[in-house]
């Protein structure tokens, strides 16, 4: 447990190689422990929890073999308490499910990104689940996007990333947790995406893509929630990267009525990192992140079901929005807009904000109607 410990403050430090170094130590030392017993199944609960105890280090280890063999070794005695068993049984749960990403070439990272709602609508580890959905699957968009870019990926060969294992990177969700209301995020990673990160000639040992993606992505929120242009312009220099990310941000950000702020929050390096977004996306909505504004445009509200969209392989695609008069407005919407942030909307009820000029509507910004 001493080396586990020692493993631990490790890792907090990010020293990666010698937390494995330790953690692995500290296994080899719990398995024996645990072969020393194994023939004693009187000798309950002291047999199956260090079996537990083994399974658990060769599970952070990466040994998934011996996991599987120290878990099933616990499980062997009839007499083991239930508790510790369905312990032993979620051990093997886990090993089964690391087999199957390695197996898909994916590597689940560490680091969580925890994403927290309090509001009115907000109770002790529940909510209502059309402020959630929305919201992680925006913040997934966005970590997927942030890699990219931090990648050296252009936009357009990012994609439109579904969350599948045989397409590019996948975010994981960990279970709620009841504090107001939280949820973590972890990123995965196929095998052919450890790549150098932007302005580096060769990938450095010990720097963790997930890190740098998380790092980034709260940097840019805490620029945003404060409103700092200029900031997420140089920060974000692709205009089609900082557009996506401020359309996105935007959408994820609180009404100011059901939901008062929206916490991230990460714990890297021994440090504990959180970005408190306040700002509610009603402020955001006239963030203007172009180079220059035309002095004649107006900017107005259409309120409608979006009806379709033409994502044909153009700088710009176009919308249809129908009003509660049945007419039909149609918007022309940046290319980075489409994927991550139309296309999910297509066929509900909508709120979008639009540049008008001589006839011509552009998209600023859309949202569901229940979340305006």
């Amino acid at each position: 447990m001493e080396l586990a410990d020692v493993a631990f403050l490790a890792k907090q430090k990010g020293d990666l190689q010698q937390a494995r170094e330790y953690n692995s130590q500290a296994f080899e030392k719990e398995r024996e422990a645990a072969n020393t017993i194994a023939d004693r199944y009187d000798l309950e609960p002291s047999r199956s929890v260090l079996y537990r105890s083994a399974a658990t280090l060769a599970l952070v280890c990466g040994n998934l073999r011996e996991a599987e063999r120290m878990a099933a070794c616990g499980l062997s005695n009839e007499n083991a308490p239930d508790e510790i068993a369905e312990e032993l049984r979620d051990i093997l749960t886990n090993v089964h499910c690391h087999r199957h990403h390695n197996l898909q070439g994916i590597t689940l990272h560490p680091n969580v990104l925890q994403l927290s709602l309090e509001g009115a609508a907000v109770g002790h580890g529940f909510t209502q689940a059309n402020l959630v959905e929305p919201r992680v699957r925006d913040v997934s968009a966005l970590l997927r996007r942030t890699m990219s870019r931090l990648l050296g990926r252009s936009f357009e060969e990012s994609g439109y990333q579904k969350q599948s294992p045989s397409e590019g990177e996948i975010i994981y969700l960990s279970t709620p947790v009841a504090a107001s209301y939280a949820i973590g995020l972890r990123i995965g990673t196929r095998d052919s995406k450890q790549l150098p990160l932007q302005g580096m000639e060769h990938a450095i040992p010990g720097i963790d893509l997930s890190t740098k993606t998380i790092d980034e992505f709260l940097i840019c929120i805490d620029l945003i929630n404060k409103k700092n242009r200029e900031g997420l312009i140089q920060r974000i220099s692709d205009k089609m990267y900082r557009n996506n990310f401020l359309s996105l941000a935007t959408r994820i950000a609180p009404d100011g009525r059901e939901i008062h702020s929206v916490g991230f929050s990460t714990s890297q390096n021994n440090q504990d990192l959180t970005v408190v977004f306040s700002t509610p996306k009603s402020t955001l909505k006239n963030l203007d992140l172009s180079d220059s504004t035309p002095t004649d445009t107006e900017q107005i509200e259409i309120r409608g079901k979006l009806l379709e969209a033409n994502a044909m392989r153009q700088r710009t695609s176009s919308i249809q929005v129908i009003d509660d008069s049945q007419k039909r407005h149609k918007i022309k919407v940046p290319r980075e807009m489409i994927a991550d942030i139309v296309k999910p909307m297509f066929e509900e009820d909508v709120v979008v904000t639009v540049t008008r000029k001589g006839g011509e509507n552009k998209l600023l910004s859309i949202d569901y109607s229940d979340q305006e």
